[in-house]
């Protein structure tokens, strides 16, 4: 069933048509990283206040530097691969998005998980629903991990802003969909996991 509990509960303020429906099985936080012979990483599916009032929601994404070795200049959730210490997929989530973005993980409330999908390069990615009374000066992005910030609002994401397109890969032909942000474009494993998540304005 839709949620419309999860990010209410921790932004009371805000009307219904601020908020999304949330889809999908939603999963209680796990307080350790499933066995798996795939390699794991985390992603925070962060949602901070509008920048207004009576604006909605938004959801915080990254643009990848152009330095990084792989998927350089993708727009994607601040997230990373699980290190030793990181007990959980929370944990995981919180540490590269503070180091990331800058943004303190004392300031974000991780509050629930999405069933873990697996990337291209097999990783098997599971992303934290997170929330945080952020504003944008909060935020400092390390340039070598990130090198734009988006605080997007919400119902960019809606099911029919989708556009779905066919692309050639490892020699195959496959059908995709992503989300047009201005000159951005958010596909790939991001936009699998956006529309896991977000199903409609509220009823």
């Amino acid at each position: 069933m839709p949620d419309s509990t999860l990010l209410r509960t921790y932004f009371p303020r805000l009307a219904t048509p601020q908020i999304p429906l949330l889809k999908g099985k939603l999963l209680p936080l796990s307080d350790h990283w499933q066995a798996s012979e795939q390699r794991q990483a985390a992603t925070a599916f962060l949602w901070i206040p509008p920048a207004s009032p009576g604006g909605m929601l938004r959801l915080v994404l990254t643009r990848r530097s152009m330095t990084l070795p792989t998927h350089k200049g993708q727009i994607s959730f601040a997230g990373g691969h699980r290190d030793a210490g990181d007990r959980n997929p929370a944990e995981t989530a919180l540490r590269e998005t503070e180091e990331e973005t800058g943004l303190r993980r004392n300031l974000i409330t991780p509050l629930a998980q999405l069933p873990a999908l697996p990337s291209v390069t097999g990783v098997l990615v599971t992303a934290v629903i997170m929330a945080a009374a952020a504003r944008e000066e909060d935020f400092c992005l390390n340039q070598a991990e990130a090198d734009l910030l988006i605080l997007s609002p919400w119902d960019a994401f809606l099911m029919e802003k989708r556009q779905s397109f066919s692309l050639t890969f490892r020699g195959r032909e496959r059908s995709s969909f992503a989300y047009l942000l201005k000159d951005l474009t958010v596909w790939g494993l991001t936009a699998r996991m956006i529309s896991q998540a977000i199903i409609s304005r509220p009823l």
